[in-house]
């Protein structure tokens, strides 16, 4: 059908006429995914899956699992245009692991997520034998010779996240953040960021962290 065909037509048939109205599809109409199941879902044994995919109007949408379509719920809300249709297990298992496929058949809408399942006791024992580990420097302090003036840092990584926060100290006496120091703890990395170092940064600094020191010298040149 061309642009130039749309408009009003009269239906006649045997005993009955009536007027039709062919109109162009509006950005409305047309089929839109407002969301979808992610690429990958890593659950423990016994959690909730729950895979859905909305859009915004009805229209055909399938879930499977190795070739075998899969029972799925939908719902509608006209007032917000959202057709959900969802795909659950209430708790799964091992053999529920897999790919799982959802597609708009006829449409280029298609969505492939892995899903793992885990056992739940082993993740948390694993848990908890890292965090019995001693805790080590992969990265030690290192001394710096600066320039005044200039940004300083002193950085270091340990081998796991501790569990009390880091205690960082100038020359014996504990450093407290202001505009130009900066504290930083990222998982396993720390950092002491002096913004703009002057002489009076001159120092010897201490990083104490559970039961581990750390040390490295500032020298600051003029």
């Amino acid at each position: 059908m061309k642009k130039d065909d749309l408009g009003s037509y009269t239906v006649k048939t045997k005993d009955d006429k009536r007027e039709i109205q062919i109109v162009q599809a509006t950005d409305d109409d047309q089929l839109k995914v407002l969301e979808h199941p992610p690429k990958l879902l890593d659950l423990d044994q016994n959690d909730e899956l729950i895979l859905s995919i909305v859009t915004n109007r009805k229209c055909p949408i399938e879930f499977s699992k190795d070739g075998k379509i899969l029972k799925t719920k939908e719902k509608f809300d006209k007032d917000k245009s959202r057709y959900t249709v969802t795909f659950a297990i209430d708790k799964v298992d091992f053999n529920d692991e897999g790919i799982y496929k959802s597609i708009l058949p006829g449409t280029k809408y298609e969505y492939q997520t892995e899903i793992f399942v885990h056992d739940p006791y082993k993740r948390q024992k694993s848990d908890v034998l890292e965090s019995e580990l001693p805790l080590l420097f992969i990265k030690k302090l290192e001394d710096q010779t600066v320039n005044e003036g200039v940004e300083v840092i002193l950085d270091c990584q340990l081998n796991r996240q501790p569990k009390t926060p880091p205690i960082w100290l100038k020359d014996g006496k504990e450093i407290t953040t202001n505009d130009n120091i900066e504290i930083i703890q990222e998982d396993t990395h720390l950092q002491l960021k002096i913004h703009k170092v002057s002489t009076d940064h001159q120092a010897e600094y201490t990083l104490q962290v559970e039961n581990l020191r750390g040390h490295a010298f500032i020298d600051v040149v003029r």
